[in-house]
């Protein structure tokens, strides 16, 4: 991987990192798409009037997925 330091143009530097980073992503990532999370879901997310397992079900998405959104939601 080169460093940022042996690019003259920050730009350049900043566009291949991107790419590098896409790079390994795709070859390490688990293969799925990741889910796009509406503005419905969101607030369900946050209501937390139903089981996490259940809601998981419902939305076609982990109980994990549920717990990590809630979180970065600060919830």
């Amino acid at each position: 991987m080169n460093r940022r330091s042996s690019y003259r143009d920050d730009e350049k530097a900043k566009k291949t990192a991107r790419l590098q980073k896409a790079r390994y992503r795709a070859r390490t990532g688990s293969g799925s798409p990741q889910h796009q999370w509406t503005q419905a879901e969101e607030l369900l997310v946050e209501a937390h009037e139903i089981p996490d397992r259940e809601l998981a079900l419902r939305l076609g998405v982990s109980v994990q997925a549920i717990h990590s959104k809630r979180w970065t939601l600060k919830k």
